[in-house]
């Protein structure tokens, strides 16, 4: 049987990287249907604690020490896993693999069940799922980092800061958010307003947009190696994993992905089709 051509000109890193990026979006929940919900067990302690504040998460790197030594003293990773894996990226990047593998996906209601470990991680750490929902999303539905984003909405963009609630409704209390609705208040601005109310409503986890989770896998995976394929090679690579259901390359165009790859990536090789 002849190998996919994808699969001999992707490097391994390249491919698990790929693979985890996947894994993380289903246990992000990202097209399921389902609205994020935590289990029980940690809305009791989010409640307990004061409902904090998760949004200066995005400004500072945290402490992920405590969550290292919780993985290593549950040991989560495979026991045929080495620290010695560090040394190269490959070894890295099947490490990550691991790691995702053990935290279980959403059910169909959205809530993430069988952590039994989250008990020992801090509300801080359990909340970093936020960040981390933006960082995957942004790119893929925007055409922007996170970060990129963020600057914009501090410096008073309007379409930035209604991107980011939309990604994550506890951005809304934020000062440049705040301001923003006090002068469309105070102005009677209804259009403004209006637009606020749907980014807080919209999920963003099940986007109006088409396809998330090929937009995601092409976003991030462009600079892991995907920009080293053809249009074609690329189009057989999603359609193996399940991304992308029509049987026509061409048919990119017409569902927009095309053009959002060509928006995003000037240097985008295109094959002949």
């Amino acid at each position: 049987m002849q190998v996919s051509a994808y699969k001999t000109k992707l490097r391994e890193e390249c491919l698990i990287l790929l693979r985890s990026l996947l894994k993380i979006l289903d246990k992000l929940g990202v097209g399921s249907g389902g609205r994020y919900s935590e289990d029980p067990q940690v809305k009791k302690r989010f409640l307990e604690e004061g409902c904090p504040d998760w949004s200066y998460l995005y400004k500072t790197k945290p402490d992920t020490s405590n969550m290292h030594a919780v993985m290593n003293k549950n040991k989560l990773l495979e026991k045929n896993t080495y620290p010695e894996q560090l040394k190269d990226s490959l070894g890295a990047c099947k490490m990550a693999e691991e790691l995702i593998d053990s935290i279980p996906a959403k059910t169909s209601d959205g809530i993430q069940k069988g952590f039994g470990i989250k008990d020992q991680f801090t509300l801080e750490e359990i909340l970093l799922v936020f960040p981390l929902q933006l960082e995957n999303l942004s790119e893929a539905l925007f055409g922007e980092k996170g970060d990129q984003l963020m600057r914009k909405a501090e410096n008073g963009d309007r379409e930035a800061m209604l991107k980011l609630i939309q990604l994550d409704k506890n951005l809304i209390h934020e000062e440049w958010s705040a301001k923003e609705l006090r002068k469309a208040q105070l102005s009677g601005d209804d259009e403004y307003l209006k637009k606020l109310g749907k980014a807080i409503s919209v999920d963003p986890l099940n986007p109006k947009k088409p396809y998330p989770k090929l937009r995601c896998f092409l976003v991030k995976g462009w600079d892991w190696g995907l920009n080293n394929l053809t249009t074609n090679e690329i189009f057989e690579y999603v359609k193996d994993l399940g991304l992308y259901g029509s049987d026509d390359p061409a048919s990119l165009d017409s569902k927009g992905v095309r053009s959002f790859l060509d928006y995003n990536f000037t240097n985008y090789r295109q094959a002949e089709l």
